[in-house]
């Protein structure tokens, strides 16, 4: 946050001096964080950009089993974050962005809270649940984007989505291309 406004920005730093080259800000009030990644050639830059959106819920139902529970002291407050990522490609020098990929890619996250005087933590959910990451093929001509439950594949020049993969056993943590890109 910077004067009460939140921002996300992109910054490029010189490394052997530390000085600070360029920063861009990344647009939208509801954007909470971004995640980057150079094209093989260093010509262009991935991005995932985060957008968050937290709704209230409050219910009579206890946590066992979904189950009413009648005698239950108060309510439980819910609490829950979804997540939207919107994936882009860049100009690494400038920042601009070339290509908007159509993702569709979101995470969810929740919460229980009983104490209604704690204040609400946004970013405690920002780092729950939220996992959406890029890379691209050797060649660069592939971009692979993929969250815990899919992934896509785009063609990183024209941003046309080339294939899903998905039912997976278990939640997909990381993903690479093998040398050949194959």
């Amino acid at each position: 946050r910077r004067n009460r406004k939140r921002m996300v920005e992109l910054k490029w730093w010189n490394v052997e001096t530390a000085e600070l080259k360029q920063q861009v800000e990344v647009p939208g009030d509801d954007r909470v964080s971004v995640i980057a990644s150079y094209s093989p050639d260093g010509k262009r830059l991935a991005t995932v950009e985060y957008s968050f959106q937290v709704t209230l819920a409050s219910t009579t139902y206890g946590p066992f089993g979904g189950q009413a529970v009648p005698s239950f002291p108060m309510p439980l407050l819910r609490r829950s974050a979804s997540y939207k990522a919107d994936l882009r490609l860049r100009d690494a020098q400038s920042g601009v962005v070339t290509l908007k990929l159509k993702s569709g890619m979101a995470s969810d996250g929740y919460g229980d809270y009983r104490n209604y005087s704690v204040p609400y933590d946004e970013m405690q959910f920002v780092s729950r649940r939220r996992f959406t990451a890029l890379t691209f093929s050797p060649d660069g001509l592939v971009v692979a984007g993929w969250n815990q439950n899919e992934m896509r594949l785009w063609n990183s020049l024209t941003g046309e989505e080339m294939g899903k993969l998905k039912d997976f056993k278990g939640l997909l943590n990381a993903a690479a291309f093998s040398p050949d890109g194959r």
